[in-house]
């Protein structure tokens, strides 16, 4: 979703949200979530999430289907590092009228695609990288 903030045309299914994995973030995440539904996307038979916030916090990451769609919960992003990196990484994006999040920034992000090197990521890149060739050059006019 970070790509499209900055102007991809491609689009991916899942939402990714970097957070420290602490009991206290997981018990507001499960809070968020109720109404949505939210159950293991790569396990089987998808079960419903029944965890406890304590149990969240101890695992390597967090990958969901909801109403909304897929959200995958990840304490570090490759090629930035985690939770106070990316967190420094990224800006606040106005969502509509009194809705903001914080996405990677286009050179942050561009990182990332890289380090994750699987083909659609560095597809994903390339694009990036000439989306910001064409922010640059627009500036400079």
């Amino acid at each position: 979703m970070a790509g499209v903030v900055h102007g991809s045309s491609l689009v991916t299914r899942d939402v990714d949200v970097c957070a420290p994995f602490s009991e206290a973030n997981f018990r507001r995440l499960l809070e968020c979530l109720t109404d949505v539904h939210p159950a293991h996307r790569l396990r089987a038979s998808q079960p419903a999430l029944v965890e406890t916030a304590a149990e969240l916090a101890g695992a390597p990451e967090l990958n969901l289907a909801t109403d909304l769609g897929p959200l995958d919960v990840i304490p570090d992003v490759p090629g930035i590092g985690a939770w106070p990196a990316v967190l420094a990484a990224a800006s606040e994006v106005a969502i509509e009228p009194g809705l903001s999040c914080r996405v990677l920034s286009l050179d942050s992000l561009i990182a990332s695609k890289r380090a994750l090197g699987r083909h659609r990521d560095l597809v994903a890149a390339d694009e990036l990288e000439e989306i910001r060739r064409r922010l640059r050059a627009r500036d400079r006019e």
